[in-house]
Protein backbone atom coordinates (compact mmCIF):
# COMPACT_ATOMS: atom_id res chain seq x y z
CA UNK A 1 0.00 0.00 0.00
CA UNK A 2 3.15 2.37 0.69
CA UNK A 3 4.56 1.71 -2.01
CA UNK A 4 1.28 2.14 -4.58
CA UNK A 5 1.44 5.55 -2.83
CA UNK A 6 4.72 6.47 -3.19
CA UNK A 7 4.59 5.51 -6.86
CA UNK A 8 1.21 7.46 -7.40
CA UNK A 9 3.07 10.39 -5.20
CA UNK A 10 6.32 9.55 -8.20
CA UNK A 11 4.28 9.59 -11.43
CA UNK A 12 2.37 13.07 -10.10
CA UNK A 13 5.66 14.50 -9.72
CA UNK A 14 6.46 13.62 -13.07
CA UNK A 15 3.39 14.97 -14.67
CA UNK A 16 3.82 18.13 -12.97
CA UNK A 17 7.70 18.68 -14.36
CA UNK A 18 6.55 17.49 -17.36
CA UNK A 19 3.70 19.70 -17.56
CA UNK A 20 6.24 22.74 -16.91
CA UNK A 21 8.88 21.95 -19.26
CA UNK A 22 6.60 21.75 -22.11
CA UNK A 23 4.77 24.39 -21.22
CA UNK A 24 7.91 26.90 -20.68
CA UNK A 25 9.12 25.49 -23.86
CA UNK A 26 5.90 26.25 -26.17
CA UNK A 27 6.00 30.10 -24.51
CA UNK A 28 9.93 29.46 -25.37
CA UNK A 29 8.71 29.41 -29.17
CA UNK A 30 6.14 31.62 -29.00
CA UNK A 31 7.92 34.73 -28.30
CA UNK A 32 11.39 34.21 -29.75
CA UNK A 33 10.63 32.38 -32.86
CA UNK A 34 7.75 34.24 -33.90
CA UNK A 35 5.15 32.67 -32.19
CA UNK A 36 5.89 30.03 -34.65
CA UNK A 37 5.67 26.59 -32.83
CA UNK A 38 7.70 23.81 -34.71
CA UNK A 39 5.20 20.88 -35.68
CA UNK A 40 7.31 17.89 -35.11
CA UNK A 41 8.08 19.46 -31.31
CA UNK A 42 3.76 19.94 -30.93
CA UNK A 43 2.98 16.51 -32.26
CA UNK A 44 5.36 15.18 -29.99
CA UNK A 45 4.07 16.80 -26.96
CA UNK A 46 0.75 15.47 -27.93
CA UNK A 47 1.95 12.00 -28.10
CA UNK A 48 3.81 12.39 -24.52
CA UNK A 49 0.35 13.11 -23.34
CA UNK A 50 -1.35 10.48 -24.47
CA UNK A 51 1.11 8.07 -22.82
CA UNK A 52 0.45 9.63 -19.83
CA UNK A 53 -2.92 9.38 -19.88
CA UNK A 54 -2.37 5.17 -20.46
CA UNK A 55 -0.18 5.67 -17.22
CA UNK A 56 -3.85 5.98 -15.14
CA UNK A 57 -4.16 2.84 -15.71
CA UNK A 58 -8.12 3.50 -15.01
CA UNK A 59 -10.14 2.23 -18.00
CA UNK A 60 -12.78 5.36 -16.69
CA UNK A 61 -9.95 8.40 -16.28
CA UNK A 62 -8.43 6.69 -19.87
CA UNK A 63 -11.90 7.44 -21.65
CA UNK A 64 -12.69 10.50 -20.00
CA UNK A 65 -9.40 11.98 -20.04
CA UNK A 66 -9.40 11.20 -24.03
CA UNK A 67 -12.74 12.55 -24.46
CA UNK A 68 -12.15 16.01 -22.75
CA UNK A 69 -9.09 16.70 -24.82
CA UNK A 70 -11.35 15.82 -27.68
CA UNK A 71 -13.95 18.32 -26.79
CA UNK A 72 -10.66 20.85 -26.53
CA UNK A 73 -9.64 20.06 -29.76
CA UNK A 74 -13.41 20.58 -31.44
CA UNK A 75 -13.51 23.24 -29.98
CA UNK A 76 -10.49 24.54 -30.25
CA UNK A 77 -10.71 23.99 -34.25
CA UNK A 78 -14.16 26.09 -34.24
CA UNK A 79 -11.76 29.14 -32.57
CA UNK A 80 -9.01 28.32 -35.34
CA UNK A 81 -10.98 28.46 -38.08
CA UNK A 82 -12.91 31.95 -36.72
CA UNK A 83 -8.87 33.32 -36.67
CA UNK A 84 -8.91 33.71 -32.56
CA UNK A 85 -5.99 30.77 -31.83
CA UNK A 86 -3.40 29.44 -33.47
CA UNK A 87 -2.84 25.84 -34.06
CA UNK A 88 -0.14 25.11 -31.73
CA UNK A 89 -2.21 26.68 -28.86
CA UNK A 90 -4.88 23.77 -29.27
CA UNK A 91 -1.91 20.79 -29.01
CA UNK A 92 -0.84 22.92 -26.16
CA UNK A 93 -4.46 22.64 -24.52
CA UNK A 94 -5.03 19.49 -24.84
CA UNK A 95 -1.76 18.22 -24.46
CA UNK A 96 -1.94 19.55 -20.76
CA UNK A 97 -5.46 18.43 -20.16
CA UNK A 98 -3.96 14.90 -21.24
CA UNK A 99 -0.76 15.38 -18.84
CA UNK A 100 -3.01 15.91 -15.84
CA UNK A 101 -6.74 15.27 -16.27
CA UNK A 102 -7.92 15.97 -12.93
CA UNK A 103 -5.81 17.43 -9.83
CA UNK A 104 -7.34 16.24 -6.15
CA UNK A 105 -5.41 19.02 -4.17
CA UNK A 106 -3.20 22.18 -5.48
CA UNK A 107 -0.16 22.18 -4.43
CA UNK A 108 -0.02 25.58 -1.99
CA UNK A 109 -3.91 25.63 -0.51
CA UNK A 110 -6.30 22.58 1.44
CA UNK A 111 -8.85 23.65 -1.38
CA UNK A 112 -10.44 20.07 -2.78
CA UNK A 113 -11.00 20.32 -6.87
CA UNK A 114 -14.61 18.01 -6.72
CA UNK A 115 -12.65 15.88 -9.81
CA UNK A 116 -13.11 18.57 -11.65
CA UNK A 117 -10.95 18.09 -14.99
CA UNK A 118 -7.57 20.69 -14.53
CA UNK A 119 -7.87 22.17 -18.00
CA UNK A 120 -11.28 24.17 -16.51
CA UNK A 121 -8.33 25.54 -13.79
CA UNK A 122 -6.01 26.63 -16.67
CA UNK A 123 -8.24 28.25 -18.67
CA UNK A 124 -9.85 30.44 -15.82
CA UNK A 125 -6.40 30.99 -14.63
CA UNK A 126 -5.14 31.69 -18.48
CA UNK A 127 -8.18 34.22 -19.25
CA UNK A 128 -7.32 36.03 -15.78
CA UNK A 129 -3.55 36.55 -16.65
CA UNK A 130 -4.40 37.63 -20.59
CA UNK A 131 -6.53 40.19 -19.13
CA UNK A 132 -4.43 41.34 -17.03
CA UNK A 133 -1.09 41.45 -19.36
CA UNK A 134 -2.87 42.77 -22.54
CA UNK A 135 -2.95 46.22 -21.52
CA UNK A 136 -0.09 46.35 -19.44
CA UNK A 137 1.82 45.53 -22.63
CA UNK A 138 0.33 46.79 -25.04
CA UNK A 139 -0.87 50.56 -24.11
CA UNK A 140 2.73 51.67 -23.39
CA UNK A 141 3.78 49.75 -26.78
CA UNK A 142 1.24 51.35 -28.60
CA UNK A 143 2.71 55.13 -26.78
CA UNK A 144 5.93 54.31 -28.34
CA UNK A 145 4.65 53.55 -31.77
CA UNK A 146 2.82 56.90 -31.24
CA UNK A 147 -0.61 55.22 -31.95
CA UNK A 148 -3.20 57.53 -30.19
CA UNK A 149 -4.67 56.33 -27.13
CA UNK A 150 -8.20 56.94 -27.24
CA UNK A 151 -11.33 55.73 -25.99
CA UNK A 152 -14.30 55.67 -28.53
CA UNK A 153 -17.96 56.63 -26.65
CA UNK A 154 -19.02 53.29 -27.29
CA UNK A 155 -15.99 51.55 -25.89
CA UNK A 156 -16.33 53.82 -22.95
CA UNK A 157 -19.77 52.70 -22.40
CA UNK A 158 -19.00 49.21 -22.49
CA UNK A 159 -15.83 49.16 -20.43
CA UNK A 160 -18.08 51.26 -17.49
CA UNK A 161 -20.99 49.09 -18.09
CA UNK A 162 -19.18 45.60 -17.74
CA UNK A 163 -17.14 47.32 -14.14
CA UNK A 164 -20.35 48.33 -12.83
CA UNK A 165 -21.61 44.51 -13.29
CA UNK A 166 -18.48 42.96 -11.64
CA UNK A 167 -18.22 45.42 -8.95
CA UNK A 168 -21.78 44.21 -8.05
CA UNK A 169 -20.86 40.83 -8.45
CA UNK A 170 -17.71 41.25 -6.20
CA UNK A 171 -20.34 43.24 -3.41
CA UNK A 172 -22.44 40.23 -3.59
CA UNK A 173 -19.69 37.99 -3.02
CA UNK A 174 -18.27 39.05 -0.17
CA UNK A 175 -22.10 39.80 1.29
CA UNK A 176 -22.35 36.19 1.07
CA UNK A 177 -19.33 34.43 1.25
CA UNK A 178 -16.87 36.89 2.73
CA UNK A 179 -14.00 36.93 0.77
CA UNK A 180 -10.67 37.64 2.31
CA UNK A 181 -8.30 40.77 1.54
CA UNK A 182 -6.17 38.99 -1.07
CA UNK A 183 -9.39 37.07 -3.23
CA UNK A 184 -10.69 41.05 -3.16
CA UNK A 185 -7.69 42.39 -4.16
CA UNK A 186 -7.63 40.26 -7.43
CA UNK A 187 -11.15 40.56 -8.00
CA UNK A 188 -10.08 44.32 -8.30
CA UNK A 189 -7.30 44.07 -10.24
CA UNK A 190 -9.24 41.79 -12.63
CA UNK A 191 -11.89 44.36 -12.75
CA UNK A 192 -9.32 47.37 -13.73
CA UNK A 193 -7.69 45.17 -16.45
CA UNK A 194 -11.11 44.58 -17.94
CA UNK A 195 -12.04 48.31 -18.13
CA UNK A 196 -8.78 49.36 -19.48
CA UNK A 197 -9.01 46.55 -21.85
CA UNK A 198 -12.25 47.20 -23.25
CA UNK A 199 -12.24 50.96 -23.35
CA UNK A 200 -8.60 51.16 -25.38
CA UNK A 201 -9.82 47.97 -27.23
CA UNK A 202 -8.94 50.39 -30.64
CA UNK A 203 -5.25 51.42 -29.95
CA UNK A 204 -4.47 48.10 -28.71
CA UNK A 205 -5.48 46.50 -31.66
CA UNK A 206 -3.94 48.77 -33.81
CA UNK A 207 -0.66 47.89 -31.94
CA UNK A 208 -1.11 44.11 -32.87
CA UNK A 209 -1.57 44.53 -36.71
CA UNK A 210 0.04 45.25 -39.66
CA UNK A 211 -0.50 45.62 -42.90
CA UNK A 212 0.65 43.02 -44.84
CA UNK A 213 0.38 42.43 -49.52
CA UNK A 214 -0.22 39.12 -50.93
CA UNK A 215 3.35 38.40 -50.65
CA UNK A 216 4.35 38.88 -47.25
CA UNK A 217 0.71 36.83 -45.80
CA UNK A 218 1.64 33.74 -44.55
CA UNK A 219 -1.10 30.66 -44.35
CA UNK A 220 -2.54 31.03 -40.88
CA UNK A 221 -1.88 35.00 -40.31
CA UNK A 222 -4.59 36.00 -38.94
CA UNK A 223 -6.86 38.92 -40.52
CA UNK A 224 -8.24 41.43 -38.22
CA UNK A 225 -11.42 42.12 -40.09
CA UNK A 226 -12.72 45.05 -37.61
CA UNK A 227 -10.19 47.55 -39.24
CA UNK A 228 -11.53 46.29 -42.62
CA UNK A 229 -14.97 48.30 -43.87
CA UNK A 230 -18.10 45.73 -44.98
CA UNK A 231 -18.02 46.70 -48.30
CA UNK A 232 -14.70 45.31 -48.63
CA UNK A 233 -15.31 42.03 -47.52
CA UNK A 234 -17.85 41.55 -49.32
CA UNK A 235 -15.90 41.96 -52.23
CA UNK A 236 -12.68 40.07 -50.78
CA UNK A 237 -15.49 37.40 -50.09
CA UNK A 238 -16.20 37.22 -53.85
CA UNK A 239 -12.41 37.59 -55.11
CA UNK A 240 -10.14 35.30 -53.04
CA UNK A 241 -12.62 33.41 -50.41
CA UNK A 242 -11.71 36.08 -47.76
CA UNK A 243 -11.96 34.69 -44.39
CA UNK A 244 -10.01 35.94 -41.50
CA UNK A 245 -7.67 32.69 -41.47
CA UNK A 246 -5.17 33.01 -44.48
CA UNK A 247 -5.03 30.21 -46.70
CA UNK A 248 -2.76 29.39 -49.05
CA UNK A 249 -5.61 29.46 -51.42
CA UNK A 250 -6.43 32.46 -50.46
CA UNK A 251 -3.00 34.05 -50.83
CA UNK A 252 -2.71 32.18 -54.15
CA UNK A 253 -5.79 33.80 -55.49
CA UNK A 254 -4.64 37.57 -54.36
CA UNK A 255 -1.33 36.89 -56.85
CA UNK A 256 -3.43 35.56 -59.84
CA UNK A 257 -5.87 38.83 -59.53
CA UNK A 258 -2.83 40.90 -58.65
CA UNK A 259 -4.39 42.28 -55.57
CA UNK A 260 -2.08 45.08 -54.27
CA UNK A 261 -4.20 46.24 -51.10
CA UNK A 262 -2.41 45.22 -47.91
CA UNK A 263 -4.81 43.69 -45.16
CA UNK A 264 -4.36 44.29 -41.67
CA UNK A 265 -2.85 41.00 -39.75
CA UNK A 266 -2.54 40.30 -36.02
CA UNK A 267 1.66 39.82 -36.39
CA UNK A 268 2.45 41.33 -32.81
CA UNK A 269 -0.68 39.59 -31.39
CA UNK A 270 -0.01 38.49 -27.68
CA UNK A 271 1.82 35.26 -27.54
CA UNK A 272 -0.83 32.76 -25.90
CA UNK A 273 1.39 30.66 -24.70
CA UNK A 274 2.67 33.00 -22.09
CA UNK A 275 -0.60 33.39 -20.30
CA UNK A 276 -0.96 29.83 -20.90
CA UNK A 277 2.31 28.94 -19.30
CA UNK A 278 1.62 31.02 -15.82
CA UNK A 279 -2.06 29.81 -15.91
CA UNK A 280 -0.63 26.30 -15.68
CA UNK A 281 1.55 27.24 -12.59
CA UNK A 282 -1.77 29.30 -10.98
CA UNK A 283 -3.71 25.72 -11.55
CA UNK A 284 -1.03 24.28 -10.00
CA UNK A 285 -0.08 26.01 -6.89
CA UNK A 286 -3.77 27.47 -5.83
CA UNK A 287 -6.45 24.89 -8.34
CA UNK A 288 -9.66 26.67 -9.58
CA UNK A 289 -9.42 29.87 -8.65
CA UNK A 290 -13.64 30.07 -8.57
CA UNK A 291 -13.12 27.25 -5.77
CA UNK A 292 -11.00 29.08 -4.29
CA UNK A 293 -12.94 31.76 -4.18
CA UNK A 294 -16.30 30.76 -2.98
Amino acid sequence: MVLFETLLSTTNIVRIILLLIITFAYMLFDIFNKRNVPTLFAYSTLIIGIIMTFVYLNTQIILLSFATAGIIALLGYVAYKAGQIGGADIIEFATISLIIFTLKFPLLVNNFQYGFPFIISVFIATGIVAIIFVPIYYIPKAYKKKIKIYATKQSFFNSLLISLSYLIFLAMLIYIYGLNFYITILFIIIITAAAVLIAFEKPIAETMIEYLSANELEEGDMIASSFINQKEIKVLEKNINFTKLVTNNMIKKMKEKKIKKKLPVYRTAIPLAVPIFFGVIISLLFGNILLLIL
